[in-house]
């Protein structure tokens, strides 16, 4: 895990953007606040991309 700092708030969008941008791996995810997709599912998740 890795953690990046804004001198100031660029909004979500911006955040978004430079953390895919410096992300590295085989396999990116994007979990918002509200859990749409619980963070129990990702091993089912990875399971169907492998």
């Amino acid at each position: 895990m890795h953690y990046v700092s804004f001198s100031r708030n660029f909004g979500k969008e911006a955040a978004l953007y430079c953390g895919l941008q410096q992300a590295t791996g085989d396999y990116v995810t994007v979990m918002d606040a509200d859990l749409q997709d619980p963070p129990e599912m990702l091993p089912e998740m990875i399971k169907i991309l492998e």
